[in-house]
């Protein structure tokens, strides 16, 4: 095994000369100490930090999540490794085994859905869907810039980048209701925006143009633009309110 303690120090020591701890040292932090308690069979300790972790994990926002669960694919077979000794000094504590968790994914795809593939190439045959929302897939390996998942008893590949460890909001809409281009006018001046089939859209209003990425939420189109700004937008079949302006597809 690799020496996780050294990278556990040496994760400490860019924090002691002012740098910042990324998602994925943290993660290697706490997963260190969990594996120094356990190799030290010192049931207390394992314990306490392995309350740290889940509550360090659970102090996360949405984007540090994603950050995780690249992370966690990243070092899979390590993390296994050590909760897995847990797992076996607690049926030797307390003897008892308690069915060992499934990892699962979730679809965070901006139009609602990925496709799972045969083989880990775009081009491959769709053999199912992995859909947003709280029902995701079981985590079986990764392979370069995909993930191999089981799906309803189906197994296949999905895009990794579009996938994350905590389930998501569903999508009750297709995206097919939102991509194209939507038009407001008072008569005296015009605004537009162009939503792309690729998750990006473009934007004119009131002689301002710029553009940024969309996803869907429930029944509802999100605008991420540049700069940042984030606007909830809704569907209300052929008009999308847009900041309190409706729509309509040219």
């Amino acid at each position: 095994m690799k020496n996780f303690f050294a990278i556990m120090a040496a994760a400490l020591l860019v924090v002691a000369c002012g740098g910042t701890k990324t998602v994925e040292d943290q993660l290697l932090v706490h997963i260190a100490k969990i594996e120094k308690a356990v190799t030290a069979n010192d049931f207390e300790q394992t314990r306490a930090a392995v309350m740290a972790y889940d509550e360090w994990a659970e102090s996360l926002n949405a984007s540090q999540e994603e950050e995780l669960a690249v992370a966690l694919i990243k070092h899979d077979a390590y993390i296994m490794k050590v909760l897995s000794s847990w797992d076996e000094m607690q049926v030797e504590r307390e003897g008892c085994y308690e069915e060992e968790a499934v990892a699962m994914v979730y679809s965070n795809s901006y139009d609602g859905y990925l496709n799972v593939r045969a083989q880990p190439s775009s081009k491959s045959q769709v053999v199912g869907t992995l859909h947003n929302g709280p029902d995701g897939a079981e985590l079986l390996g990764v392979e370069g810039k995909w993930t191999k998942v089981r799906v309803n008893g189906t197994e296949g590949y999905v895009w990794s980048a579009n996938i994350q460890s905590t389930p998501t909001e569903p999508v009750h809409i297709n995206a097919s209701a939102v991509v194209g281009d939507w038009v407001w006018s008072n008569g005296a001046r015009i605004n537009e925006y162009y939503i792309k089939d690729n998750g990006k859209f473009e934007y004119m209003t009131s002689g301002d143009e710029g553009n940024g990425t969309w996803y869907l939420s429930g029944s509802n189109l999100i605008l991420k633009h540049a700069g940042g700004r984030i606007v909830t937008c809704n569907v209300y079949g052929k008009t999308i309110v847009i900041e309190g302006l409706e729509y309509e597809r040219m």
